[in-house]
């Protein structure tokens, strides 16, 4: 197994562990130990997709974790001696760590809860650390989850987290701007990030304000600096704006502009070359369809390419992707003039699982799940139990002239993978029976 890095691991002797077995051994202590410590210590323990209890830790990093210095190789100790001091050693580490934690658990933020407009950061054992009142008129903005969309990750590595607050106005407007707050350990204010600013297709205008859909916090490395990748759509219209910032800054890096909305959003490394891949779900507004994004974290860039020139955003390269998967509508959401939809993204052990939800009369949709490979061509479509039901009782009550047929079944996996410098769909007609 490669290393995240896509190398056999930095540092001279370094050597994978990839069960709890094998990282319990390696520390000397049982394996819910092992375990409890990295959820309540910071044990770098790296979680993989595939499975239940599939992990990775590096030797190295579970030596700097314990503070403890490697053995020079020009040592020449006995085995039980070795053992000896590795026991004791690790004994005198795990008291530090103990000691260390008692303190940085107790004031690293590790959980929060809304308190009105306050955002009230708690410790590991659920105490209050302090208050952050959002600015005036502002209110906590929700994730896919309808949960307040506060996240935490330590950027600057003193095993302390910062915290990650996503605000709305409660009025949007050109001054009221969505914002993204970065806030210290301790509660002071770090930097704000306010997404999107005017551009221009040749028939529409987009000012702010914008409003931020997701964002995700993410490394391309064990020892890469964390990033913040924020997508954000104009509120009334198609513009959207996905923005690569610095965590520790606030700067914008890189950006990527899409004529659509995306809402969904999965950092992960598909592909499998130790760097993280941003995937994006949402709509597209020119084909009327569902849309994946795939992006690469350092290539990202430009707007994207679009049949239908009034579409195109103006004044940007062409945008730079990995790809773009298009999905076909029903013939049913076709006839309400709506567009199907991304429910959610998550790894799958053999690519990328995708909910593509299918509006339908009455605020009820036709669920269909499909299954990615690493190229994100189609490797399986599992049809929602509800959809022929449904299609049929539209049928029966007159709002369609037809049952559901295997013609309009089959045309569901005819999804189209949009590689780079190709252009979007001009427009996507329903699927016929």
């Amino acid at each position: 197994m490669a290393a995240p890095n896509g190398n056999s691991g930095p540092g001279q002797g370094n050597q994978e562990l990839q069960t709890w077995k094998e990282i319990a051994d390696y520390l000397s202590v049982t394996t819910r130990t092992a375990q409890a410590w990295e959820q309540d210590r910071g044990l770098p323990v790296r979680r993989l997709p595939g499975g239940r209890g599939r992990v990775l830790a590096y030797t190295h990093e579970i030596d700097e974790w314990k503070g403890l210095a490697q053995c020079s190789s020009g040592n020449v100790v006995s085995n039980g001696r070795r053992r000896a001091f590795v026991a004791i050693a690790a004994t005198l580490a795990a008291a530090a760590l103990l000691a260390a934690w008692t303190v940085w658990g107790r004031s690293s933020p590790a959980g929060f809860r809304a308190d009105g407009r306050t955002v009230v950061a708690l410790d590991s054992r659920g105490k209050d650390l302090w208050r952050f009142p959002l600015p005036v008129e502002y209110h906590l903005a929700v994730n896919r989850h309808s949960q307040p969309d506060v996240q935490f990750a330590d950027i600057d590595g003193d095993r302390r987290n910062e915290v990650f607050v996503n605000a709305w106005a409660d009025e949007p407007s050109e001054d009221r701007n969505a914002r993204l707050i970065c806030l210290s350990s301790s509660g002071s204010e770090m930097w704000q990030y306010s997404p999107g600013r005017r551009v221009r297709s040749p028939v529409e205008d987009f000012p702010l304000p914008y409003k931020t859909d997701a964002f995700a916090l993410f490394r391309s490395g064990p020892n890469a600096p964390w990033k913040v990748v924020v997508s954000s759509h104009q509120l009334v219209l198609y513009a959207n704006e996905v923005a690569l910032l610095h965590a520790n800054t606030g700067e914008k890096e890189r950006e990527y502009w899409h004529s659509g909305a995306l809402n969904r959003m999965l950092v992960h490394d598909l592909d499998g070359n130790g760097r993280p891949e941003i995937y994006l779900g949402g709509i597209h507004n020119a084909s009327k369809q569902a849309v994946l994004v795939a992006l690469d974290p350092s290539t990202m860039d430009g707007a994207s390419v679009e049949g239908n020139p009034n579409y195109q955003l103006a004044g940007f390269a062409p945008g730079v992707e990995l790809a773009r998967v298009y999905f076909p509508a029903s013939c049913h959401t076709r006839k309400l003039d709506q567009y199907n939809f991304v429910g959610y993204l998550k790894p799958d052990p053999d690519g990328l699982e995708i909910q593509i939800g299918d509006p339908m009369p009455g605020d009820t949709f036709a669920g269909f799940h499909y299954f990615l490979r690493s190229d994100l061509t189609l490797r399986t479509l599992l049809e929602g139990d509800n959809n022929r039901g449904l299609h049929n009782a539209l049928h029966r009550s007159g709002f369609l002239d037809h049952d559901l047929t295997e013609a309009e079944r089959e045309a569901k996996s005819d999804i189209q993978v949009v590689r780079p410098g190709q252009p979007a769909p001009v427009s996507a007609p329903p699927v016929r029976p």
